[in-house]
């Protein structure tokens, strides 16, 4: 089974072109059965568009040509962000580790565009690459592990969609959203604590920081900002903490007050805030 969807990639502003502010995420697994982490299954072994960041994150840019990439994720997420309209959307799935997946890929993406063919004589030629020959789109796909099924079984496969802001920037998914720009934690020489970053989030509520000593211990919890899945969260914000708390955890809280998890937790570091 699959969940398959389509992503328009056509410039909004210059419909004859594609937006080249299309990107496609999900992380490559360390222990890859593929020999670059992602497997090219359709178009240019040499593909510029794919590749695989420091951070271990499948990176795809959208460009107008027909390939298909598969990703043996075992994160259980993928994203695709529109870096000029500023909106990604995250889809997440269980992915089943002792259960066969078609090919080994949980995850694919497409890229539609003009293809390599051969005529009879095996001579070479590109398709028509035009909009109306081929229309902007990327598909995002999500692979369940293969089902046999008997008369009168079924299998099933959930997915969960969560729409959010987003920035040019993309350095992955947590619980409650997406890192746009990484939390940094300074302390000050006045010993205030700055908290700087950007997030998109999956449910409005509160951003919470909890404060933790060297030893673990909660040194307080600070409810920072209002947020909402509709506006990008920027965090630029000096603390007063009590005591010398030496990690900050930032959290989503929704309006209930039920914790929907982690945005990012890090170190508080001493010095240049540059």
């Amino acid at each position: 089974m699959q969940s398959v969807s389509q992503y328009d990639t056509g410039n909004p502003k210059d419909p004859s072109n594609s937006n080249r502010e299309i990107w496609g995420f999900t992380p490559a697994s360390p222990s890859s059965g593929y020999l670059n982490r992602y497997h090219v299954r359709t178009g240019p072994a040499e593909n510029p568009s794919a590749s695989l960041r420091e951070d271990g994150l499948f990176s795809l840019h959208y460009a107008h040509l027909a390939a298909e990439f598969w990703v043996d994720s075992i994160d259980g997420w993928l994203a695709v962000v529109d870096g000029s309209s500023r909106y990604a959307m995250v889809e997440r799935f269980q992915y089943e580790e002792h259960k066969t997946y078609p090919g080994k890929a949980s995850v694919i993406f497409w890229t539609n565009g003009p293809h390599l063919k051969f005529n009879s004589d095996g001579e070479a030629s590109v398709s028509d690459g035009s909009q109306g020959a081929s229309p902007f789109y990327m598909e995002a796909e999500i692979n369940s592990p293969m089902c046999r099924l008997r008369p009168g079984e079924s299998c099933q496969l959930e997915t969960d969609w969560f729409p959010t802001r987003a920035d040019r920037e993309f350095h992955g998914v947590t619980d409650a959203g997406i890192i746009t720009r990484p939390l940094r934690a300074v302390r000050l020489e006045n010993g205030k604590v700055k908290l700087s970053g950007s997030f998109g989030v999956f449910f409005p509520g509160n951003l919470v920081a909890h404060f933790y000593n060297e030893h673990g211990s909660s040194t307080g919890i600070l409810r920072l900002a209002e947020v909402n899945p509709t506006e990008l969260v920027v965090l630029d914000t000096e603390t007063t903490q009590p005591g010398k708390p030496t990690r900050v955890s930032l959290h989503l809280e929704d309006h209930g007050g039920l914790d929907r998890g982690k945005l990012q937790e890090v170190p508080i570091r001493t010095g240049d805030i540059r």
